[in-house]
C-alpha cells in the first residue's frame, strides 16, 4: 500500500509540473528592422512595461503567460493600439487601408466590431445610443475601458456627467477597476473648470540632477509640456517651442518638459540632438508617471501654462499661442508688480508726513521666552523580447 501511495503522489506531482500556464502570443512585421515596440498593461492586472525588439526584417514574436484576459496597449512608433491578451490565443499585427490593427481573439473581435460601428457614425448622440446598447449587453467587457477613454476622455465634446452615467451602467467589478477609477478622476477634472484652478503640487528630479518644485516657480510663468521622443507629433511640438529658448529661464518665464518615454537613452539623445530648451524630466514610467496622472494627461503632446499665482492660466495650450502671448503676459505681470511696489512706497511717504510716530515709553524688555513658530516639516527568455519591470 505504501508503494502504491508513493507512486500516486509522484504521478500527481509530475502531472502538476507538466501542466503549463496558457499563454497569449502576438506576432507580426512592422515593415522595418530593429524597431523597438512597447507593450504595457492598462490597469493593475499587469503592471509592467515590456520591450520587444524586431529582427532585421521587421518580424517579431511576443509571448505572455496568462490565465485571464489582460487589456494591454502596444506602442509602435507614434501608433497606439489596444491589445487584448486572451489565454491560448495567437494574435497578429496586421495593416489594411494604411491602418494598423490586431487580429485574433474573441475580445479583440468584439472591440473591432464596436469601434468600426462607432467610427461609421458621425453624429455624437447616435454614437451614445450605440455605446449604451453595447454596455447594456456587455457590462463586464474590458472593451468598455477603451470606449470610455476614446469617446469620453479624449473627446473634447463629451461632458463629464455623460461619462459618469456610462460608468454607472457597467458591472460592479469593472467599476472597481483601477483604470476606470483613474478615468473617474480625469472625468471629474473635466467636469470642473480646470482652467484657473490651483496647479497640483509637484516634486520632480530633473536630468541635470536638480529637484524641481512648484514653489520654485512662484512669481513666474511656467510652461509644463508633456511629450515623448517616440511620438512624432510631440517632437514637432517641441521644435516649435524652441522659439522660446531666449525667454526660457528668464526672470518672468520658465519651462519644464516632462517626457513619457520608457527608453531614457532615446529621450536623452532627442534632447541633445534637438537642443531642446528648459528643464527636462523623465521617470521611465510612460503613462504611469505620477505627474502625468496628477495633471490628468490623456494625450500627447500636451502643454499647460501656469501663472505666477500658481494657478492654471491655459490648459492644452499650443506653441503658437504661447509665442504670441508670452511677452504680453510676462510684461503685464511685471507692471502689476511695479505698481504694487510704487503704491507701497507712496503710502509710506504719505504717512510719514501726516503722523509723527510716538516715542515708546521707556520700559524693561519682556523677558518671556519666545518659542519659534512650528514649521511643517517599477528578462525575457526570448531573444527577440526584452521584458523589464516598471522602474520604481
Amino acid at each position: 500500500m505504501k508503494h502504491i501511495a508513493t507512486l500516486c503522489t509522484i504521478t500527481l506531482l509530475l502531472a502538476a509540473c507538466g501542466k503549463q500556464q496558457p499563454q497569449f502570443t502576438l506576432q507580426g512585421n512592422t515593415g522595418s528592422g530593429e524597431d523597438t515596440l512597447y507593450i504595457y498593461g492598462v490597469d493593475d492586472r499587469y503592471q509592467k512595461i515590456d520591450t520587444v525588439v524586431t529582427g532585421d526584417d521587421g518580424e517579431f514574436l511576443y509571448t505572455l503567460p496568462t490565465d485571464t484576459v489582460l487589456p494591454l496597449t502596444l506602442i509602435m512608433g507614434d501608433t497606439l493600439l489596444p491589445v487584448y491578451a486572451e489565454p491560448g490565443t495567437e494574435a497578429t499585427l496586421a495593416v489594411s487601408n494604411s491602418r494598423w490593427h490586431i487580429e485574433g481573439g474573441a475580445v479583440q473581435a468584439l472591440h473591432d466590431s464596436i469601434v468600426s460601428k462607432l467610427d461609421s457614425i458621425g453624429e455624437l448622440s447616435k454614437q451614445y445610443m450605440v455605446i449604451d446598447s453595447f454596455i447594456k449587453h456587455h457590462p463586464y467587457s474590458d472593451v468598455n475601458i477603451y470606449i470610455l477613454w476614446r469617446y469620453f476622455v479624449e473627446s473634447d465634446e463629451a461632458r463629464g456627467s455623460i461619462a459618469k452615467h456610462r460608468i454607472g451602467m457597467m458591472g460592479g467589478t469593472l467599476q472597481d477597476n483601477s483604470y476606470v477609477s483613474s478615468i473617474k478622476k480625469i472625468v471629474s477634472a473635466k467636469q470642473q473648470n480646470i482652467q484657473h484652478r490651483s496647479a497640483p503640487d509637484f516634486n520632480l528630479k530633473a536630468l541635470d540632477g536638480s529637484t524641481l518644485q512648484r514653489a520654485d516657480y512662484k512669481e513666474k510663468y511656467l510652461l509644463m509640456t508633456f511629450w515623448a521622443s517616440w511620438d512624432s507629433a510631440s517632437t514637432k511640438h517641441m521644435h516649435k517651442l524652441k522659439e522660446l529658448e531666449d525667454m526660457a529661464s528668464t526672470s518672468g518665464f520658465d519651462m519644464i518638459n516632462i517626457s513619457l518615454d520608457y527608453d531614457t537613452a532615446a529621450w536623452k539623445q532627442a534632447i541633445k540632438s534637438d537642443s531642446l530648451p528648459g528643464s527636462h524630466v523623465c521617470d521611465g514610467r510612460m503613462w504611469e508617471s505620477s505627474i502625468a496622472k496628477e495633471f490628468t494627461i490623456n494625450r500627447l503632446p500636451f502643454s499647460i501654462l501656469i501663472n505666477p499665482y500658481m494657478r492654471i492660466e491655459q490648459f492644452n495650450v499650443t506653441p503658437e499661442w504661447i509665442i504670441a502671448n508670452v511677452d504680453s503676459l510676462t510684461g503685464s505681470y511685471q507692471n502689476k508688480l511695479n505698481k504694487k511696489s510704487a503704491g507701497q512706497k507712496g503710502k509710506k511717504v504719505k504717512s510719514s508726513k501726516q503722523i509723527k510716530p510716538k516715542e515708546e515709553p521707556k520700559k524693561e524688555h519682556d523677558k518671556r521666552l519666545t518659542l519659534p513658530r512650528p514649521r511643517p516639516g517599477m528578462k525575457s527568455n526570448d531573444k527577440n523580447q526584452q521584458v523589464q519591470e516598471t522602474p520604481k
